[in-house]
């Protein structure tokens, strides 16, 4: 077998595994060490992963990071601090457009890596759910990220973040691998898969944010399509983990107390995240909001000031660092990678529409595991069509 197929054949298996665990933290505080060591790895598997160079994606990468260092070199005179850091993700970004995933189908060593991926997944979530000392302690240890009290708060509160570290990119990972699950069900007529997708809408459901809501509303449709698709036989795996889910749940009082927990009015209207969190006059994004209003043609590309607020929102990022040509260019290129790679256009249109909803409360497209679990996702996907199609 020649080497280059050996290579792409364990590929997606590298991308999934580092993208659920490689480290963000030593002894519990946040290491630069690991970030740029992370983004080295996606460099190099993205050089060694096939490409198709054509005139969108080439305009696209050279626009893109022209736009964010010619933005930099004239707000500099206005914000004298630089945060180089963000531009490896702006970089790798641009540089995923350029990735022929359709070359990539490996059988077995594909289906194995998801399989994995998602049992590590489940069992991180449960893990923090029990308090398992075991994985509480691994999580302090090696995946503690952003702000110091983060994720102790997610693990204080139960909420299966996994190595995630906050409830939105956590729910939108179990999301995706939830309709992974479903769709591979669907599809491959394994009841096991339609165990890991309940077992993952727990996940989901415990998760207790605007964003798991969300993605719980739309699992809920996603169910309710495959009671129609498959009928109601398709459901007796379910129906009977689910009965002896609801045994354990009346007799364990962890349970208990996470169902009594959900307080989704509570959720929906706290001014501390979401939409309201975000949006609100009270939003520490506000500033930002005023900056782009005042000044639409001056971004301030890789410079900082700690007058600004730089998350909660892909949109509003983008705009601030490149004016509105950038997020137009972002979301233009992530369709077209979506288009070419995905041999399914319905599915591309999903995968387009859930992530941008989230693009709206997190930049999650120059989130380093983004960029290593989406085109994960994409091979998975394709897979599943070819499988399909056979």
């Amino acid at each position: 077998m020649p080497f280059k197929k050996i290579l792409y054949r364990f590929l997606p298996l590298l991308l999934i595994i580092i993208g659920i665990l490689f480290p963000t933290s030593s002894g519990g505080i946040t290491s630069n060490t690991y970030y740029y060591l992370v983004f080295a790895l996606i460099f190099s598997i993205y050089f060694i992963l096939p490409k198709m160079i054509y005139g969108t994606n080439l305009v696209i990468f050279i626009l893109g990071n022209l736009l964010l260092i010619i933005s930099t070199i004239f707000a500099s005179n206005v914000f004298p601090e630089f945060s180089f850091g963000i531009f490896p993700s702006f970089f790798l970004l641009f540089l995923m457009y350029f990735l022929n995933l359709k070359e990539i189908n490996n059988g077995k060593v594909l289906i194995i890596s998801f399989l994995l991926s998602t049992y590590i997944v489940c069992l991180f979530g449960f893990g923090i759910i029990v308090q398992n000392d075991l994985i509480i302690n691994l999580i302090l240890d090696k995946y503690v990220a952003s702000y110091e009290d983060l994720v102790p708060n997610m693990l204080a509160l139960r909420k299966p973040v996994g190595t995630f570290a906050t409830h939105s990119i956590a729910a939108l990972f179990i999301f995706l691998f939830l309709y992974l699950n479903l769709k591979t069900f669907i599809i491959k007529h394994k009841n096991i898969y339609l165990i890991n997708a309940f077992l993952l809408f727990l996940l989901l459901i415990f998760i207790r944010s605007n964003t798991s809501i969300l993605y719980t509303v739309i699992s809920i449709g996603l169910f309710v399509y495959l009671l129609r698709f498959k009928g109601l036989s398709s459901f007796l795996p379910i129906l009977l983990i689910g009965s002896i889910g609801v045994y354990f749940v009346l007799n364990n009082q962890i349970f208990l107390e996470m169902f009594d927990s959900i307080d989704i009015n509570y959720i929906l209207s706290s001014d501390k995240n979401g939409i309201a969190g975000r949006y609100s006059d009270e939003s520490p994004l506000l500033p930002t909001i005023d900056y782009i209003l005042n000044n639409p043609f001056s971004p301030i590309g890789l410079t900082v000031s700690d007058k600004l607020y730089y998350s909660d929102s892909g949109f509003i990022l983008y705009t601030l660092r490149g004016s509105i040509i950038l997020p137009i260019i972002i979301y233009l290129g992530f369709y077209r990678f979506l288009a070419k790679n995905l041999q399914n256009k319905k599915t591309t249109n999903f995968i387009f529409i859930v992530i941008i909803l989230f693009e709206v409360g997190y930049p999650i497209l120059i989130n380093s595991r983004f960029l290593l679990i989406f085109p994960f996702i994409i091979i998975y996907l394709n897979h599943l069509n070819n499988y399909n199609e056979q």
